[in-house]
C-alpha cells in the first residue's frame, strides 16, 4: 500500500489538465507565479515566521519575489492584477512591507491523491 504524500514528509499540489484552458495559461509569467504561490502557501492554519496565516495563504514581499523570479516589480504587479481579476487569488491584507495573499479554492489544489 502506498504511503500518503503527507505521511512520507512530501507535500504535493495538484494541477488539473484543464489548466491549459485557463485564460492566463498563455502568459507564462502568470503560470509561474501562480504555481510559486501554490507551493509556498501555508499547508494548514498556523503561525509562519511570526505571522498568523490560514491554510492557503502566504505573506510575501512583492519586490523580493520579483527579484527572486527575475521579473520586474511592474511586471509582478501586472501579474498579481491578472491573477486577482480571474479570481485565482485574493489580497487579504497589507502589513508593513508585505502582502498577505489567499489562493482561491486552495483545497482543490491540496487534496490527497
Amino acid at each position: 500500500m502506498r504511503k500518503s504524500a503527507r505521511k512520507s514528509g512530501r507535500q504535493w499540489v495538484k494541477l488539473n489538465k484543464d489548466i491549459v484552458e485557463w485564460e492566463l495559461f498563455a502568459k507564462p509569467e502568470c503560470v509561474q507565479v501562480f504555481i510559486w504561490l501554490l507551493v509556498n502557501a501555508a499547508p494548514e492554519d498556523g503561525k509562519f515566521n511570526g505571522i498568523e496565516l490560514t491554510k492557503g495563504t502566504l505573506y510575501i514581499r512583492i519586490k523580493k519575489l520579483a527579484r527572486d523570479l527575475n521579473l520586474t516589480y511592474q511586471n509582478m504587479r501586472t501579474i498579481f492584477k491578472n491573477l486577482a481579476e480571474c479570481e485565482a487569488i485574493n489580497f487579504v491584507s497589507h502589513k508593513g512591507a508585505g502582502t498577505a495573499i489567499e489562493i482561491v479554492n486552495y483545497n482543490y489544489y491540496d487534496e490527497d491523491f
